[in-house]
């Protein structure tokens, strides 16, 4: 090619990178334009879960790695049965671990699984019941308890620490047993304001609601009023920071609960978009896969299950709209990830997604930098050449051991390729980036730190 021709395209490639540099300076953001299909393709239909259930409902559902996982049912009528449902090959296929056989533990609420063998799940219709596996589910033995009516929310701290919760205003409130579910004490009795969910951080300090949120400091005994809504899912990484859905929006605490931040959820151009969250799932500290969005769209009426995603513990949020092209689901209710790669999101009814690739690329916006202070451990350097056709080197530096990831996107957000994701060692390193796949223009690779966002930069590639 004409050396004056590639050099004329250099130098408008670098008055359109400054003419764009303009608007990320300002705020640093990736901006999504407007989109008319959802995005699809790293997600692969489920059905089996769903016509197991015949008509039922899912109240939990779990995995213990990317092939085991479990389910349980909510029945509303007499004619069902209620059931915990086991899958052995990553939820193509389901079979009944247990089925109840009297008339009380029809309504299963929670399953939970302490250590990878031990395991329990609660409920009750009018007696509350609680099943246990010391096997992993290939044989559960179930109790009944006549001085409640069910079991509602569960929280476990260890294989013989567990509390749950009966919201009934007469003989419920909040139960503990201390050898494994084998004796239960009721430790309170909050009669009109009895629990629903049941949260402990640890053998002293946790969280109930019921309308409104509550907080205990003596295990359980005691509870003071904490702020007037409650919650439904609850997590804490220490006794300070904590996240919950409430009222159907996702927060974050880092006093206790003395306070709460809710988070602001992208919307999705061009579409109506409902951000009620139901469910929330984390991937380490600061990888967070929130379930319950619904997109829809008009002429033609069309509506898509939205997932949502942070990698830096909610300061900013990407969306998925993983549809299959088979079925459209207008809501998911659980999500549940292994690993990066290996999650799962499923409806009420049945019929859920799995992903091996961490579903689709994330439309991500409003990436901001998190802060001008780059820790002085780690760096990351300009990829050189810049601009570069089609193959260019990214070079950074790591002074503490850490997990890293390098990833690159387009100027929309999008994820386009991780290129490191690894544990790495202090040190030098470089990385080959090779954009022979990709169109000319401008893209962003950013270095994560424990899947936090740590810097930013940009190159051109020229074709």
């Amino acid at each position: 090619m004409n050396k004056l021709i590639i050099k004329k395209r250099i130098i408008l490639s670098v008055l359109f990178l400054v003419v764009c540099s303009g608007f990320f300076i300002i705020s640093f953001n990736f901006r999504d334009t407007a989109q008319t299909q959802p995005q699809r393709g790293g997600w692969q239909l489920q059905t089996n879960l769903q016509t197991m259930l015949n008509g039922s409902m899912i109240k939990d559902i779990i995995f213990l790695d990317s092939l085991t996982g479990f389910a349980v049912n909510y029945v509303s009528n007499n004619s069902d049965t209620g059931c915990i449902f086991k899958t052995t090959n990553g939820g193509n296929n389901w079979t009944k671990s247990f089925i109840n056989v009297d008339t009380y533990g029809k309504l299963f609420f929670k399953i939970s699984f302490v250590t990878d063998s031990i395991g329990y799940a609660c409920g009750g219709g009018g007696i509350a019941t609680m099943c246990k596996t010391t096997n992993r589910g290939t044989n559960w033995t179930k109790t009944n308890y006549s001085w409640a009516t069910a079991f509602r929310g569960m929280s476990i701290l260890g294989k013989d620490s567990i509390y749950v919760t009966d919201d009934d205003p007469l003989v419920g409130g909040v139960f503990r047993s201390t050898d494994g579910g084998g004796n239960w004490q009721r430790i309170y009795n909050g009669a009109q304001y009895n629990p629903q969910y049941i949260y402990m951080i640890n053998g002293m300090i946790g969280y109930y609601s019921q309308g409104y949120t509550y907080k205990t400091t003596d295990g359980g005994f005691s509870w003071a009023y904490l702020d007037n809504v409650g919650f439904t899912y609850m997590k804490f990484f220490d006794t300070l920071t904590g996240y919950r859905i409430s009222s159907a929006n996702i927060q974050k605490t880092d006093n206790g609960g003395m306070n709460w931040l809710t988070f602001t959820l992208p919307s999705i151009p061009d579409a109506y978009t409902s951000k009620y969250i139901l469910n929330l799932f984390f991937v380490g500290r600061d990888t967070i896969w929130a379930a319950g969005g619904l997109l829809e769209y008009l002429n033609p009426y069309r509506n898509f299950g939205t997932l949502y995603k942070t990698t830096n513990g909610g300061i900013n949020w990407g969306y998925q709209v993983p549809d299959t092209s088979i079925i459209h689901t207008p809501r998911y209710y659980f999500v549940n990830f292994k690993n990066i790669k290996h999650g799962w999101a499923y409806h009420s009814l049945g019929q859920g997604i799995h992903t091996t690739v961490g579903g689709d690329s994330t439309i991500i916006v409003g990436i901001n930098q998190v802060s001008v202070n780059i820790p002085l451990d780690f760096s990351l350097e300009q990829n050189q050449p810049n601009p570069f056709n089609p193959k260019t080197k990214i070079n950074y530096k790591i002074s503490k051991k850490a997990d890293i990831r390098i990833t690159v996107y387009d100027m929309l957000g999008k994820e386009i390729r991780t290129i490191v994701y690894k544990k790495h060692n202090p040190g030098n390193y470089e990385v080959s980036f090779d954009g022979s796949s990709l169109s000319s223009g401008i893209y962003f690779y950013s270095l994560l730190i424990n899947e936090k966002i740590i810097e930013t930069k940009r190159m051109v590639l020229i074709k």
